[in-house]
């Protein structure tokens, strides 16, 4: 062969090549990745998380081309780690070869599995990225996901399959719009540490005294933000959790310096935990200072919060549980785990829900529900705290069941004020 006619080859072998591989990231583009996705459809359903760089351009003209492709390379690895570390099965491209968009294929996974996952990525892509190139960059950046899902469909292409499923992902992907101004208000209130800590105590009705007290966040910027559970949800859709729950852990700790040796029980989601090995240097650190120990402290994990990796998550809860802290399951009855995820987990208590005793004195169900969370509780060793206490009659009940621990509006209301002494009046029976 003449070094013309190889020449041109190599030619037009470098076009399709700049076309189809990324040289900053090593990926190829997803134009290669139709065989790929054909073997995952054999197991069945294949779900097609799409990651966007919001703020790539802007990057890109205010730090310069170097800049902007360390950055995407940096995420890229960290990315192709974390999914190996996890051992989710995957399959990763970029959209284009020099885009802001990458596109991960995944095989057995439901919808809420590749949500939580998108906003896992969302939230560490910032942390990392900020942990590197400072706040400033890692705020502009504004990663944002959308997802779909691809099923076989032998009389259509699998091409076709995966252009449909792309374009109904990047549609879902997040109005950019709606997310800038809730993240530029989340950001705010972070960086402001506008959070103010209120406590409600727990009560050990064998020994009529104060066992320890939930901390509960209520934002201080404007009255929108002081409702919990609007605030962490926003933090979560604007890829501020991770943010916004160090912060809450932090004033929390800092603000129980008066408990003593009481229990301090500190709401935090399963994607908090999983990033045990990054957060755990600040929760020692603010510990010391307050003069608090690890055994005081209850990790509260929402029933709610869906584990995607429960081996990862159950490797962090065995990393706090050697290091003297506690768990505890909030929510629960009411929230998606099986009580084989419980036993799993092995918390050393379980919160059941307010919405389970309301009126028990006049339910037999709900007494035979508690009856039954009892005798599991027993069998993995936990103990129970009653959430939402309001009435005696209830408190006869849960008194009448053997409930040793409750909380509820019948001894305290949250107080930014940490309450040391309960009323004797809301611990009698009924008619005493």
């Amino acid at each position: 062969m003449s070094s013309k006619k190889e020449n041109r080859i190599r030619l037009e072998w470098l076009k399709y090549k700049s076309i189809l591989n990324c040289e900053l990231s090593h990926l190829e583009t997803v134009n290669l990745g139709v065989e790929k996705v054909r073997n995952m459809l054999e197991d069945g359903p294949v779900g097609l998380l799409y990651i966007y760089f919001e703020g790539g351009e802007e990057i890109e003209e205010e730090y310069g081309w170097e800049v902007y492709d360390n950055l995407m390379d940096y995420i890229t690895q960290n990315v192709k780690k974390w999914l190996r570390e996890q051992g989710i099965n995957h399959a990763i491209y970029k959209h284009f070869a020099r885009g802001e968009s990458f596109i991960i294929f995944l095989s057995e996974s439901g919808e809420e599995d590749i949500k939580k996952l998108g906003f896992f990525f969302r939230t560490n892509i910032t942390e990392f990225v900020k942990s590197r190139y400072g706040p400033k960059l890692a705020y502009a950046l504004e990663p944002r996901f959308g997802y779909s899902f691809i099923f076989q469909q032998p009389i259509l292409r699998l091409e076709r399959l995966i252009e449909r499923a792309l374009r109904e992902a990047i549609r879902k992907s997040e109005n950019p719009f709606r997310n800038k101004r809730n993240y530029v208000k989340i950001r705010e209130l972070i960086e402001k540490e506008a959070l103010e800590i209120y406590f409600q105590p727990i009560i050990n009705l064998k020994q009529n005294s104060i066992f320890g007290y939930e901390a509960l966040s209520r934002g201080t910027l404007q009255a929108f933000y002081r409702a919990p559970t609007l605030l962490f949800q926003i933090a979560r859709e604007s890829g501020c959790l991770i943010d916004l729950e160090r912060l809450a852990v932090k004033k929390a700790i800092s603000s129980a310096e008066s408990i003593g040796k009481k229990k301090l029980f500190m709401n935090t989601s399963s994607l908090y935990l999983q990033n045990l090995s990054r957060e755990i240097r600040y929760i020692l650190g603010w510990l010391k200072i307050e003069n608090l120990s690890p055994e005081q402290v209850v990790f509260e994990i929402t029933e709610k919060s869906a584990i995607t990796n429960m081996s990862f998550f159950k490797a962090s809860v065995k990393t706090l549980r050697k290091m003297g802290f506690s768990i505890a399951i909030d929510d629960v009855g009411t929230g998606y785990s099986s009580l084989e995820v419980l036993a799993q987990l092995e918390p050393q208590y379980l919160k059941y829900d307010r919405s389970l005793i309301i009126d028990i004195h006049k339910s037999y169900i709900k007494k035979e529900l508690l009856k039954s969370l009892i005798n599991f509780a027993e069998g993995i060793k936990s103990k129970i705290i009653v959430e939402g206490v309001e009435k005696k009659e209830e408190l006869d009940v849960l008194r009448d069941f053997g409930i040793e621990l409750v909380q509820g509006f019948l001894f305290a209301r949250p107080s930014p004020e940490i309450i040391k002494n309960i009323s004797e009046d809301s611990l009698k029976k009924e008619g005493d």
